[in-house]
């Protein structure tokens, strides 16, 4: 199992922006490329790891390759900025289909002991609890060692999206950023959660508005 810090810079964009941007990152020099990831969230019902600032997911990215990565929230740098210990490990096929359905993730031998102990320490048995779909457009410029991501992301009958860049250069990459935000006359947005508390959020609003209406 592979470790690191992740270090992320985060903007939630409207779909006039995003494609605003995007058509700007078009216009770069810039190496292009586009993905398809499929995300899978696992969680209680009362979403424990999610509440402890704790994700856990498969992803699945152009059906070809598989991963399982548990990420743990550290304290935030500056507004728009993720930090996160990631915890990650690749997954063949076979693997992969085989957590995705069982019913009790803790107990497969596959899952490192890290993942298997921090369940463990939580007490809860967690469960797939749905799954988001992301269009991503990575922009390579030239001058730039990291790749600015353009996501379209699916779930849950909602489409939303979102500016990522994941750098070891946060200060200098938001200066950027925010100055290309301003010679296209884009708003700085306020939201920078991260998907798996943009599903959540979307997730329990649906279940309180069926409760509601079940009522």
């Amino acid at each position: 199992m592979k470790e690191t810090i992740e270090k992320e810079l985060k903007y939630v964009l409207d779909k006039n922006s995003f494609f605003v941007v995007k058509k700007y990152f078009d216009s770069c020099e810039a190496t292009k490329q586009i993905n398809v990831l499929t995300n899978y969230y696992f969680d209680t019902t009362a979403y424990m790891l999610r509440n402890k600032g704790i994700s856990l997911r498969l992803r699945e990215t152009d059906s070809t390759d598989y991963s399982l990565t548990m990420k743990i929230k550290n304290a935030e740098i500056s507004e728009h900025v993720h930090n996160k210990k990631e915890f990650n490990i690749n997954l063949d096929y076979d693997l992969f289909n085989t957590l995705k359905n069982t019913k009790n993730f803790s107990a497969q031998r596959e899952v490192p002991d890290f993942i298997k102990n921090i369940l463990k320490n939580e007490e809860c048995e967690v469960n797939l609890i749905g799954s988001l779909t992301t269009r991503r457009t990575s922009y390579k410029l030239v001058d730039m060692n990291e790749p600015i991501l353009l996501d379209e992301s699916t779930y849950l009958d909602t489409t939303d999206y979102e500016l990522e860049w994941e750098t070891d250069e946060i200060n200098l990459a938001k200066k950027r950023i925010l100055h290309i935000f301003y010679r296209l006359g884009i708003a700085t947005q306020t939201n920078s959660a991260s998907k798996s508390q943009r599903y959540i959020n979307r997730h329990k609003s649906l279940l309180s508005f069926n409760e509601k209406h079940i009522t």
